[in-house]
C-alpha cells in the first residue's frame, strides 16, 4: 500500500510527498527494530535473572555444608598447635584452655562435651592431621552455563568476575590439596604405641560408633621419628587449612555479595 502510494507520487513529481513516505518507512524500520530489542533485551534479562537465582540457590546451600569445615579445621589447627609445641619441648605443660571452648562448641549436636571425650577429640586431632579432604565446592548452575559455553548468560561484570575467581580458587586448591596428601603420615597406624584407638560402648552417638583415642603424650617427646612425622603434618595441615579451605569460603562469600547486589537480596532484613 505504501510502496504504491510511493510509486504515484514519483510519477507525480512530488517530491514532498516522497520524502514523507520515505520517513514514514525509515521510522517504521526504526520503531520495529527497537521494539524487537527491547524485547530480547527483556527476555535475556529474565534469562540472566533466573541463572543469577539459581546461583544464588547453590551459593547458599554450598556456604551451609561448608559451615563445618569453616568451623573445624582451624580448631583442630590450634589443638595441634598446642600439641606440638609440647611434645617439641616448648611448653612444660599441654595448655588447652584456649582451644577447648572452641571445640565444644563444633560438637555435634545431641553430644555431650565430657573431659574424657573432649581429651578423646583433642588425641584425635593428631590423627585427623592427615585427613586432607577436599570439603564440597561445586556450584551446579555455573557448571552447567560453564560446560555449555554459555557464560556470557551472565552480563553482570562483577558477579561474572567473582565466579570466574572463585572457580580459579577451586582449581588451585585442587591441585594444593592433591600435593599436600602426598606428604602426610597416618600416625596412629605408623606409631600404634603412642597412639591408641579403641571401641567405647560408653560413648553414644546415635548409630555412629565413636571411637576413643588416648594418646601418651610424654613418650611422644622422645620418639624422635614421631615428632618429625607430627611436625610434618602440622605445618602440612595448617597450610592446607589457610591455603586450601579458608579461601575457597571467603571467595564463595565474595561471589554471594555481588549475586545479592545484582538480585538487591538484603539477608540482614530476611534475619529481621
Amino acid at each position: 500500500m505504501l510502496l504504491r502510494r510511493m510509486t504515484e507520487h514519483v510519477k507525480a513529481q512530488n517530491w514532498l510527498a516522497v520524502g514523507l513516505d520515505f520517513l514514514i518507512v525509515v521510522f517504521g524500520i526504526l520503531i520495529a527494530f527497537q521494539i524487537n530489542n527491547w524485547s530480547e533485551g527483556r527476555q535475556r534479562d529474565a534469562r540472566e535473572r533466573a541463572y543469577l537465582e539459581r546461583l544464588h540457590t547453590d551459593i547458599v546451600e554450598l556456604a551451609d555444608r561448608r559451615a563445618r569445615y569453616d568451623l573445624s579445621r582451624p580448631i583442630t589447627v590450634e589443638v595441634l598447635k598446642a600439641i606440638v609445641r609440647y611434645t617439641n619441648g616448648y611448653d612444660d605443660d599441654l595448655d588447652l584452655s584456649e582451644v577447648l571452648p572452641a571445640m565444644k562448641q563444633g560438637f555435634p549436636p545431641g553430644i555431650e562435651a565430657t573431659p574424657d571425650l573432649l581429651n578423646s577429640f583433642v588425641c584425635n586431632s593428631i590423627e585427623w592431621s592427615a585427613y586432607l579432604t577436599l570439603p564440597p565446592a561445586e556450584l551446579p548452575t555455573a557448571t552447567e552455563l560453564i560446560s555449555a559455553g554459555q557464560l556470557d548468560q551472565i552480563e553482570d561484570e562483577a558477579v561474572k568476575l567473582a565466579l570466574l575467581s572463585y572457580l580459579q580458587q577451586v582449581s588451585r586448591t585442587k591441585d594444593h590439596v592433591a600435593i599436600s596428601q602426598r606428604t602426610v603420615v597416618f600416625l596412629a597406624n605408623q606409631y600404634p604405641d603412642l597412639i591408641k584407638a579403641r571401641y567405647n560402648s560408653t560413648i553414644e552417638f546415635g548409630e555412629t560408633i565413636l571411637t576413643e583415642f588416648t594418646c601418651d603424650y610424654k613418650a611422644m617427646r622422645k620418639n624422635t621419628a614421631f615428632l618429625n612425622a607430627l611436625n610434618i603434618n602440622f605445618a602440612t595441615y595448617s597450610d592446607y587449612t589457610n591455603v586450601s579451605v579458608l579461601p575457597v569460603s571467603e571467595r564463595l562469600s565474595l561471589l554471594h555479595e555481588e549475586v545479592d547486589k545484582a538480585l538487591s537480596i538484603d539477608h540482614g532484613s530476611d534475619a529481621d
